[in-house]
């Protein structure tokens, strides 16, 4: 693939994930801005938790598809693993990093899964039964791990299981785009991650 090829296609990449589904269907039916919302997140999460369900559902739809595509693209012009990882990555930084939205996106974690999805959907499908399986359990329970709400709990816990499977993978596509998405994720949420983390040697001692 050429340089200037590469660069369209990161610059695609980035581009989609850019373009923000939670502020822009906030905005054209509730004339509401969802970063003034709940954590601040442009995401399924806090569309979901302060504005609507169902449009947190469209909103999930969307995000998920926007991870699926550069994946999906870069793995059909058959381009090396890297280039591959990069052009998912690119679509993470554009959903966390928008520049037409400020800079201020979302976390970036279902588009993740959308790209995981494109790689390995088996390993998809079982991160969302896990995180399936702890909403329903943290939504009828006062336990709390992270202390968090229900749908940041279960997130947070699918995410550490989704680190440790993908750790044991053997799939170096899956283990460079998961690790350079989630470089980004961490950048974005820094004092958050600091925290899962801090919570996590706790329950480890």
């Amino acid at each position: 693939m050429k340089l200037l090829e590469i660069l369209m296609y990161l610059l695609f990449s980035y581009s989609l994930g850019a373009l923000n589904s939670a502020y822009i269907l906030t905005f054209v039916f509730y004339k509401k801005d969802i970063r003034k919302f709940g954590d601040g997140n442009a995401g399924t999460t806090n569309v979901f938790e302060n504005i609507n369900r169902f449009l947190a559902m469209i909103v999930f739809i969307i995000d998920f598809l926007k991870g699926v595509l550069p994946i999906y693209i870069g793995i059909k012009l058959n381009q090396g693993n890297g280039i591959v990882a990069l052009g998912g990555a690119a679509e993470i930084l554009g959903h966390d990093f928008p520049v037409l939205f400020g800079l201020k996106g979302g976390t970036g974690i279902t588009s993740l899964l959308g790209g995981i999805f494109a790689i390995n959907s088996n390993l998809a499908v079982v991160l969302f039964v896990v995180f399936a399986l702890l909403f329903v359990f943290f939504s009828f329970s006062d336990i709390r791990l992270f202390n968090f709400k229900p749908l940041e709990e279960s997130e947070a816990l699918t995410f550490v299981v989704a680190i440790f499977l993908i750790l044991s993978s053997r799939n170096t596509l899956l283990k460079e785009y998961f690790f350079l998405s989630l470089a980004i994720i961490i950048y974005r949420h820094f004092q958050k991650a600091l925290y899962v983390l801090s919570k996590i040697r706790v329950l480890k001692s």
